[in-house]
Order: C-alpha cells, then structure tokens, then sequence
C-alpha cells in the first residue's frame, strides 16, 4: 500500500517515527527510516504534490522550499539521536531529550526539487561533545540519486518537557 498523507499517520510501519518525532502534518517530512547504525541514518520523504507549500512556491513552478529540504534533514538527524538514545550500547543519553537545531553552518541547494520526487536523506554525525552534536546531512533525489541539498547544522539536547509541556513524543 501506498503511504499518503491520509493513511500513513495510522500506519504501523510509521509509528517508528511518530513516537520519535514531535513533529506532525502538515510538517513531518519523514515518511521512512531506511537504516540507522547509530552514527547515521537514511530516511525517505515521499513528496505527493498535495502538500500545501507547492500552490506557493512558485505558482506555475511547484519547488520545494530549501528551508524545508532543511528541515527534512533537521528531523532525520533528530531521529537518529532518539534512536541512538535508545540503544545502551551506542549511547547513555537520556531518551527524555529532543534534539533543537542551534546552527546551520553551511548549506548548498544543487538540485530543484519537485513534486512526486522522493527525498533520500543521509544524516552523519560528525562530532559530538556532551549534549551537543554536530551533523554532515544529504538528501538526494531518489529517483535520479542527484545531490539536492549539503547542509551541516549543529543540535542541543534539551528536556522534552521544556518545550512540549502539555505532551509527550509517544
């Protein structure tokens, strides 16, 4: 079965990724988790057209926003912490934080991205000192596997708590 936006959110093989991720429609861009070893990871966006970004950008020229290919790199780099918390052998941190983006190094936009592409994102951790992480991340065009976006970002760990009160990411 096709994951669309109506059904993936009750699909199973995306609970994976909803306990994982505070982040809901209409902006979660992580539809799959392809591998982790608990120094990278490889997840896939399926881009349908019927997000609401493309009437916007640009009318007549759907592209995705490079703040969003961002932040589709933002979130799978946050997917790998949490997936690395929750594995004692790669790492002792605490699975009650989240990961927020304090910095973006640098970031270069190769390729346009357009609506029914699916986005392949490689996240690498590159450093890390106490609870702070510094991540190289890629994300491809699957369909022709050209370079779209290079972008190095660095993320905190905080308390959950601190800034989803009211919730909790599961």
């Amino acid at each position: 079965m096709e994951t669309t936006k109506e059904n993936r959110q009750e699909s199973p093989a995306f609970d994976p990724i909803l306990s994982r991720l505070p982040q809901r429609d209409p902006f979660l861009f992580v539809d799959k988790i392809v591998s982790c070893d608990g120094h990278a990871i490889e997840t896939e966006k399926y881009l349908s057209g019927e997000e609401n970004f493309w009437s916007g950008h640009f009318p007549g020229l759907p592209l995705m926003p490079g703040v969003l290919l961002c932040e589709a790199l933002f979130q799978s780099g946050g997917l790998l912490l949490k997936l690395r918390s929750e594995d004692s052998a790669s790492s002792p941190l605490d699975k009650n934080k989240i990961g927020v983006v304090t910095k973006i190094e640098s970031t270069r936009f190769k390729q346009m991205v357009r609506p029914k592409d699916t986005l392949r994102m490689v996240v690498e951790i590159k450093e890390e000192m106490k609870n702070i992480f510094f991540f190289t991340g890629k994300t491809y065009i699957k369909e022709s596997s050209k370079l779209a976006v290079i972008c190095e970002f660095a993320c905190v760990l905080v308390d959950q708590e601190s800034i989803l009160p009211s919730s909790k990411i599961n």
